[in-house]
């Protein structure tokens, strides 16, 4: 499995966030702000990308229409994070398939991510224990 690209500039979120989704058992790799999310899903391809849109350098809305616009990364999954209500109402209209608004439920983020990664086990009945 490709790892889950965490974009973040702050570290306590990118940490929380890497934390959560190890202990669920995906890998992660994270970066600052949205030209090195740009660059790393070129060069790496990852899984799924989980991004907040407000950051220094390139904010998450620019870098998700690029990373739409580019055919390489195009059909990565996009999980946005946003704490403004301007923020929230400009990523309604991108091209992602999850909007989390922070502070978020984790429980909520974890289902995201398995609901693009792991498709086949939504709605799977749990093993017999």
């Amino acid at each position: 499995m490709h790892p889950i690209l965490v974009v973040d500039d702050d570290s306590s979120i990118r940490g929380l966030i890497r934390e959560i989704l190890e202990i669920e058992g995906y890998v992660t790799v994270e970066v600052t702000n949205g030209r090195d999310a740009v660059t790393a899903a070129r060069a790496s391809r990852p899984g799924m990308i989980i991004m907040d849109l407000r950051m220094p350098v390139m904010d998450g809305v620019t870098a998700i229409r690029m990373l739409r616009a580019d055919p390489a990364t195009a059909p990565i999954p996009i999980i946005a994070l946003s704490a403004g209500l301007t923020l929230l109402a400009i990523a309604r209209t991108l091209p992602i398939e999850g909007l989390l608004s922070k502070p978020f439920e984790l429980d909520d983020l974890v289902a995201l991510v398995r609901r693009h990664l792991e498709p086949d086990a939504i709605g799977a009945a749990p093993a017999a224990g």
